[in-house]
Formats: C-alpha cells, sequence, structure tokens
C-alpha cells in the first residue's frame, strides 16, 4: 500500500472513531458523559486532519519532484478536501457542544 494511501485510511478511520464518539454524546442520556465525547471526538478530528494535510503536502512535493505534476495536484487536492472535512467536522462539534452546555 502506497503511504500516502495509507494516511488516507488513517484519516478515515481516525474520522469514523469520532463519528462514533459523536453518536455516543448525542444518543447517551447523561451529560457528564455528552461533553467529555465531544472533546474527544474534537481532538481526534483536529489531529486526523492535520495530520493528513501535512503527509499530503511531503507526498505531493515528493511527486512533483519525481516529474509527476498531475499526481502531485492530485494528492494536494485530496489533503485539502481532508483539512475541510476536519473544519467542517470542528465546526459541527462546536455547535453540538453548544447545544449541550446551554442545554
Amino acid at each position: 500500500m502506497h503511504p500516502f494511501v495509507r494516511s488516507l485510511v488513517i484519516g478515515i478511520v481516525g474520522l469514523i472513531v469520532a463519528g462514533g464518539l459523536i453518536t455516543v454524546s448525542v444518543l447517551s442520556g447523561r451529560s457528564g458523559l455528552s461533553l467529555p465525547a465531544l472533546v474527544a471526538a474534537g481532538g481526534i478530528t483536529a489531529l486526523v486532519g492535520i495530520f493528513v494535510f501535512v503527509r499530503a503536502c511531503v507526498w505531493s512535493l515528493r511527486t512533483y519532484r519525481a516529474g509527476a505534476t498531475g499526481s502531485s495536484m492530485g494528492i494536494a487536492v485530496a489533503g485539502g478536501i481532508m483539512v475541510l472535512v476536519a473544519a467542517l467536522a470542528l465546526g459541527g462539534l462546536a455547535l453540538l457542544a453548544l447545544t449541550f452546555i446551554f442545554d
């Protein structure tokens, strides 16, 4: 498996774990569990987004230096999409956290 594809798989699995924590926090009846689960999901989402974005930058530069400009652009776009997904997830988590705080 290509190392960049491995990084994408790590990112997808991390976002699935964060989604599971969000599900636990939303479906849980206890507010003592909801907010810490949301904070953990936010931390995982931020770390995964930053990790995949940095790996995409590294592999994009390596691919560009090897002479494959099209592949380099595709890898850079994939990293940009991943960081946007992470930012959207963090925004949604912030809204859910505000919902639990003011409930």
